[in-house]
């Protein structure tokens, strides 16, 4: 009988490591990687995704209405990602200010 060897390929960042991200990362064209994962259908990007959602949300809906609902699902998205982006600011900003007036 043969013996076989199983090879594992990690599938998380937990169990890659930070070596081995490093490694692929520094072999790999960022162009490509860049435009393969904007070309996905899961990429934020893509109506295709939203539309999805839309879909999951409600199955009962008409096409139109799946692409109104995913039309407000996206704006809702970025909207909040601007919310978050500005209380981030804001935080920091915060924690800097006190500094500032120490030195």
């Amino acid at each position: 009988m043969q013996a076989t060897t199983l090879i594992r390929i990690p599938l998380t960042r937990a169990e890659c490591g930070a070596r081995a991200m490093t490694a692929r990362l520094t072999s790999e064209n960022w162009d490509d990687m860049t435009q393969a994962a904007n070309d996905s259908p899961n990429h934020v990007k893509s109506m295709d995704r939203w539309r999805r959602k839309a879909r999951e949300s409600n199955p009962a809906l008409d096409d139109q209405q799946v692409d109104r609902l995913a039309q407000r699902l996206r704006g809702e998205y970025y909207s909040r990602l601007g919310k978050l982006s500005a209380q981030k600011r804001r935080i920091a900003r915060d924690i800097a200010r006190p500094a500032a007036k120490d030195a």
